[in-house]
C-alpha cells in the first residue's frame, strides 16, 4: 500500500504536465489565461478559508454537540485552494469537483440521536452509535 502510495505521487506531476503539454496544443495561449485565472482564484479561496476556518472550530467547539460540518467546510475549501495554486488540468479538475460536488455530512462515528440532560456545569450527553468494521 505505501509503494502504491508513494508511485502515485511520483506520477502526479508527470500527468500534469502531459496534461499541460497535450492542452497547450489544442489551446495555444489561452491556457495561460486559464492558469492566471486558477491561480488567482486558489488564493482567494485560501485566503477566504483560512479566514474563517478558527473561528468556525471555536464556534463548533461552543455549541454542545459540536457543529462538525463547518470545519469539514472550510478545510475542503482550503484544500481545493492548494489544489487550484498547482498548475495542472487533473488537480484543477479535482479542486473543481471538491468545490461543486462536496457534501457536508458527519463522519461515521457522530451519535445519530443525542439529548443532554442536567444542568449547565454538569451535562450527560446520551446518544446511540453503531460500529461499522
Amino acid at each position: 500500500m505505501k509503494n502504491l502510495l508513494g508511485l502515485i505521487l511520483l506520477a502526479f506531476p508527470v500527468v500534469e504536465i502531459y496534461g499541460l503539454i497535450q492542452l497547450a496544443h489544442v489551446l495555444g495561449w489561452w491556457l495561460t489565461a486559464w492558469l492566471a485565472l486558477t491561480f488567482i482564484t486558489g488564493l482567494a479561496l485560501i485566503k477566504e478559508a483560512g479566514a474563517s476556518l478558527l473561528m468556525e472550530l471555536i464556534g463548533s467547539l461552543m455549541t454542545p454537540l459540536g457543529n462538525i460540518p463547518a470545519p469539514i467546510r472550510s478545510h475542503r475549501t482550503l484544500l481545493a485552494g492548494f489544489l487550484l495554486l498547482f498548475p495542472g488540468v487533473v488537480s484543477d479538475a479535482i479542486a473543481l469537483g471538491m468545490l461543486l460536488f462536496g457534501r457536508d455530512e458527519l463522519p461515521r462515528f457522530a451519535p445519530q440521536h443525542a439529548h443532554v440532560r442536567g444542568s449547565k456545569s454538569s451535562r450527560l450527553y446520551e446518544g446511540q452509535f453503531r460500529r461499522h468494521d
